[in-house]
């Protein structure tokens, strides 16, 4: 029975280094730029930068200087989560961290995008009696992207824009089970997953302004993607098979106000919430973003933002954690030069666990993500 409730317990921490792929939360490439990231990730309806290729496209169809811009990110958080398995309760503890680089380049009205990002998941499995480990497993992921973006003006008012992105991912996970023989540990290879991907998708977006003030924008993410092949968990025989599913489609609006030197802005991200069958289930819910931006001067500005979305647990359909983001950013700008920087602090909480704490597991952690980024405009 021990043994089997740990090759159990070693199949879920597999599946939870599964999950931590971008392909699972289905947004193949996060939401990026120091600038928007400032103002909580609501940008939709400003998109008048470099950033516009990632947010919505139609704002390409605003921006009449070429330019060229270089940022990086990074992020780390650990998270340490209690999960009942046939006779007993375990720890899993896990550390995921990220680093990345993107290159973007605007020729009016086109834009071109390269994004490198590189992922590393370190999970750990332990008996919550005696904190012996019994399992460990390590993931490495790296994606490259390519995204070229096409914005136009069709009135004064309305813009159109379109993207599309080519992606070639490469994902290795390892894990590995402990017996313990007269108190001393034996490590032995449990699973090993080498996967290699190709995906295409392509966003539409509009902006339309209500004169010099206002602005509403509208964004379909992934209205055309091929699929990909992931590794699902059965729930009932406990085994891995392979399916293909593509991303799903995320209809977004964006409201932005300016009044002076003041930006007020905000987002609904995946307002038709759709759920797709992982093996467990993984379910996208809307999210909602507010931000601003206050230009002291003409070549500074303060960013603040927040930002609140509800994401499913892959333990159970029915558990849904709560991510609560607050975020922080400067920009400087000066002739032919621009410097933006932003700071992210996540945290989620499980909600389940409030209603039956003595079933649901815990899962609260703190994140912070990092990036900077620089422009030279010509």
């Amino acid at each position: 029975m021990k043994r089997l409730t740990v090759i159990l317990a070693m199949t879920v921490l597999l599946e939870a280094m599964i999950h931590a792929s971008p392909l699972f939360a289905n947004e193949l490439f996060f939401f990026r730029g120091a600038r928007p990231v400032g103002m909580g990730g609501a940008f939709i309806a400003v998109a008048d930068d470099e950033n516009a290729i990632f947010y919505n496209p139609a704002g390409l169809g605003m921006i009449q200087k070429k330019n060229i811009r270089i940022g990086t990110v990074y992020q780390n958080f650990c998270w340490s989560q209690k999960i009942p398995i046939l006779i007993g309760w375990h720890i899993m503890e896990a550390n995921f961290s990220e680093m990345g680089i993107n290159i973007r380049y605007i020729i009016s009205p086109f834009e071109i995008a390269y994004l490198w990002e590189e992922r590393v998941i370190d999970v750990n499995l332990k008996d919550i009696t005696d904190n012996k480990i019994l399992g460990e497993g390590k993931g490495l992921c790296n994606e490259n992207a390519f995204t070229l973006g096409y914005g136009k003006e069709l009135t004064k008012s309305i813009y159109i824009g379109i993207c599309a992105t080519y992606a070639h991912f490469e994902e290795d996970i390892e894990s590995y089970m402990y017996e313990y023989v007269h108190g001393t540990p034996y490590k032995q290879r449990f699973e090993t997953f080498d996967k290699k991907d190709i995906i295409s998708i392509s966003n539409i977006g509009f902006l339309y302004k209500l004169g010099q003030k206002v602005t509403l924008a509208l964004t379909a993410h992934n209205i055309f993607s091929t699929k990909s092949t992931y590794p699902v968990l059965d729930d009932v025989y406990w085994i891995f098979s392979e399916k293909d599913e593509r991303l799903l489609t995320n209809i977004n609006l964006g409201f932005s106000y300016r009044l002076k030197n003041i930006l007020v802005v905000a987002d609904a991200r995946n307002i038709f919430s759709e759920e797709i069958d992982v093996g467990s289930s993984y379910q996208h819910k809307t999210g909602f973003h507010l931000g601003s931006e206050i230009c002291l001067k003409k070549n500074l500005a303060l960013r603040c933002g927040y930002a609140v979305k509800k994401i499913s647990f892959y333990v159970t359909n029915s558990q849904y954690y709560t991510k609560h983001t607050f975020s922080v950013g400067i920009g400087y700008k000066k002739k032919h030069i621009g410097f933006d920087t932003a700071i992210t602090f996540d945290y989620r909480r499980n909600q389940m666990e409030k209603r039956v704490p003595e079933y649901f597991p815990t899962i609260e952690d703190v994140i912070y993500v990092v990036l900077i980024g620089a422009k030279y405009i010509f």
